[in-house]
């Protein structure tokens, strides 16, 4: 029996406060897989898909099989962000709650939030510890084959032209 190995990270990101959609294999020890990101032939891989507030989810498909929902869940996220040289920062992932800087190394700086995208007031070099909530939905995938590997598409809009 083979074993498939799966990975899926899908940003969008618009400029001026656009919007964010994420996919990403659930690797979560806790999560749907139980931390795995490999899987057998009839197995039902789980994924997450995050999306800044603003964001409609237009279709959601993969390449065979189907999708089922289950559930959301609310994440903090704690990471480091870098910026050389650039008046922009972006999270990992959307901001949707709960962002706070828990500390800074480099230039001194005055910052907006817009989805996950940080702008600073000049080019800066600096280093920020940040946290903050996000949302995912959870889904699985049922009935592949294992055959081949699994596309998963999501396409969404904002309410911005």
């Amino acid at each position: 029996m083979s074993q498939i190995t799966a990975t899926l990270v899908v940003n969008f990101s618009g400029t001026g406060g656009g919007g964010d959609l994420m996919l990403e294999v659930d690797s979560d020890p806790a999560g749907l897989n139980e931390g795995r990101t490999t899987f057998k032939p009839g197995e039902a891989p789980g994924f997450l898909l995050y999306k800044s507030d603003n964001v409609v989810v237009d279709i959601l498909r993969c390449t065979e099989g189907g999708i089922s929902e289950h559930g959301q869940r609310v994440e903090t996220v704690r990471e480091f962000l870098t910026c050389a040289g650039d008046r922009k920062v972006t999270t990992s992932k959307p901001v949707n709650g709960g962002f706070s800087i828990l500390g800074s190394w480099g230039d001194a700086y005055t910052y907006s939030l817009s989805n996950s995208e940080i702008t600073f007031d000049s080019e800066k070099l600096l280093v920020l510890e940040v946290s903050y909530t996000t949302t995912a939905k959870q889904y699985r995938v049922n009935g592949a084959s294992g055959v081949a590997p699994i596309v998963v598409l999501a396409i969404g809009h904002t309410g911005e032209s």
